[in-house]
Formats: structure tokens, sequence, C-alpha cells
């Protein structure tokens, strides 16, 4: 039977994996993820799976417009660093 995951120690936790967690936070601190769209927190502009690979389009008034084009590939790279053992810590007994 597997053991609950305590998701409070899990994400207090400073290990190998803090700067996969900081970059992580960065990320969200920039966009969201809503309903299988990125959102940009700044000016709300979303950009779908599909069109990741051209610019993430800001609002002309947007604040954030220089601080990433490619959101889908900034997560997919910070993602990209987490072993597949570390995504099924759940599992762990």
């Amino acid at each position: 039977m597997s053991q609950k995951l305590d998701v409070f120690k899990h994400c207090t936790t400073r290990g190998k994996n803090e700067a996969v967690v900081q970059d992580l936070i960065g990320w969200s601190g920039r966009w969201s993820l809503l309903g299988g769209l990125v959102v940009c927190c700044s000016c709300f502009a979303s950009q779908t799976p599909e069109d990741s690979q051209t610019p993430f389009v800001h609002l002309p008034c947007c604040i954030a417009i220089s601080s990433g084009l490619y959101p889908w590939r900034e997560l997919s790279d910070i993602l990209s660093e987490v072993s597949p053992t570390q995504m099924r810590a759940g599992d762990e007994g």
C-alpha cells in the first residue's frame, strides 16, 4: 500500500531539487495554467499548447512583455529536470 505524500513537508524540504522548485515558482509568478491555456499573470493574454512554437503575444500595455516569449517551452524545460522517480514521490512506501 502506498504512503500518502506530506505536501507541506515535500514543499518545504530543501534538497537537490531546490533549483527546480525555484524555477517553477518563478514561472508560476509570470504564468498560470488555466483550462489547458497558459495565461500571462500581468495582462491575462493566453496561448494554447498548439501555438507553443509561436511567440506569446502579450497585450500592448503588458509590463511582462519581455518576460518570455515561449512559456510552454519554459515549463517543459523546468519539468524535464524532474526525474520520473521524483514525479512518483506519492507512491513511495
